[in-house]
């Protein structure tokens, strides 16, 4: 059991990271049209040089995400050995940002992103039996379970290569990822184990927090992963409707050595778009 005060802490620095992602979405829509006005048209074929409209799409999105996290870390009070030790954990939160679709022909595109994503993940352990006394006054063993509940919310600036199948709005892309880590913190609970009937004196139930907004000790302030998926472009007119789902593989750990932390995402967004091509 976990003998110390509750702490609450608090994240110095992520307003200052949380406008940095939404500048880099602004920039996004701002700039990323510049990159067309240079642009040409294609052409059908060498007999009858007709030119053929480039698409260049460009809008907001939003969606949800399931992250897998693998790893291990330490939970206490800052001053002995960790009181609990926590693995794998998942969770699942909101993402939404910019995006943009850049044709160099009718089916090869260049699609740079950039968005906030939601990464909450929950863990869970099992944490050694204490002896306190029962209602008979016997001597009894407690059994407790730990939980953290951590956020890595992230604002993440993709870039991918795709290819639209035969002008049928299907579209397959793959590229890679950096990320700004914007929060790196946690609560913890401690939770009696179901089949006793002990209340924890402050909370008056069966789970109480311990710490309130910590940050990790060790995490760190980027991510990198590789990132590949699929989507359909519904066209409206100019008007772009686009459902898209990713999966994305982590290449480096959220937390420093000797803790580790990899996410593993799989996303479900949908876009709204323009077409500003010819």
């Amino acid at each position: 059991m976990m003998h110390f005060l509750r702490v609450r802490y608090r994240s110095r620095g992520a307003g200052g990271r949380y406008r940095t992602c939404a500048l880099l979405g602004l920039l996004l829509l701002a700039f990323v049209p510049q990159l067309h006005a240079q642009g040409g048209h294609a052409k059908d074929n060498v007999l009858f040089p007709k030119p053929i409209p480039i698409p260049f799409y460009i809008g907001l999105e939003a969606g949800y995400g399931n992250w897998t996290d693998k790893g291990y870390f330490g939970v206490g009070d800052g001053t002995f050995a960790p009181c609990a030790l926590f693995d794998d954990g998942s969770g699942h939160g909101y993402t939404f940002g910019a995006k943009a679709m850049y044709y160099f022909n009718t089916w090869l595109f260049l699609s740079p992103r950039v968005r906030y994503e939601g990464r909450p993940g929950t863990f869970k352990t099992t944490l050694p039996g204490d002896p306190v006394r029962d209602a008979n006054d016997s001597i009894v063993t407690l059994r407790e379970n730990g939980e953290v509940r951590a956020n890595f919310a992230t604002c993440a600036a993709d870039l991918n290569l795709g290819v639209e199948f035969f002008k049928t709005g299907i579209y397959v892309f793959g590229g890679g990822s950096g990320g700004l880590l914007l929060d790196g913190y946690y609560d913890y609970y401690q939770t009696i184990a179901d089949g006793q009937s002990f209340t924890y004196g402050d909370s008056k139930g069966t789970s109480h927090k311990l710490i309130s907004g910590r940050s990790f000790p060790t995490y760190k302030r980027t991510t990198f992963a590789l990132r590949g998926g699929a989507g359909f472009l519904l066209k409206i007119g100019r008007v772009i409707v686009n459902p898209e789902f990713f999966y994305s593989s982590p290449l480096n750990s959220v937390l420093g050595s000797p803790e580790e932390m990899k996410q593993t995402g799989i996303v479900g967004t949908m876009g709204i778009m323009y077409n500003f091509g010819d």
